[in-house]
């Protein structure tokens, strides 16, 4: 797996780990009372659909150099990225359980990888 690669995947699991807390916000934004903007008119929604667009394109890269195999189940640290992010952005409490199910997410890729990085 090349430095490319991975930065591509790094990049993917970025830009849609920032557009799901984008949603979030979003759906938080149309749910005030009082407020009844259509969707389209949240910057949050289209700024996550800009992201998500993006994110297309950086995982056409990473498909391009990497087994699909391998790149699909290394999405699953997008789970890992929002838990930490939501847990400062959102002042989200994060039990135990959820941190003990970040450990398994991280090991398996971890496993997944290794051999894989050169």
């Amino acid at each position: 797996m090349s430095n490319l690669a991975l930065f591509y995947l790094a990049l993917t699991v970025l830009l849609t780990s920032v557009s799901q807390l984008l949603q979030k916000k979003a759906a938080m934004d149309i749910s005030k009372p009082g407020e009844n903007k259509p969707l389209l008119s949240n910057f949050s929604f289209i700024i996550s659909g800009v992201l998500l667009g993006i994110s297309i394109i950086t995982w056409l890269q990473v498909l391009n150099s990497i087994d699909v195999s391998i790149a699909y189940p290394m999405l699953s640290l997008n789970y890992i990225v929002v838990l930490i992010l939501a847990r400062f952005i959102y002042k989200e409490k994060i039990p135990s359980q959820r941190w003990v199910g970040v450990f398994c997410i991280f090991a398996g890729v971890t496993v997944l990888a290794s051999g894989q990085i050169s």
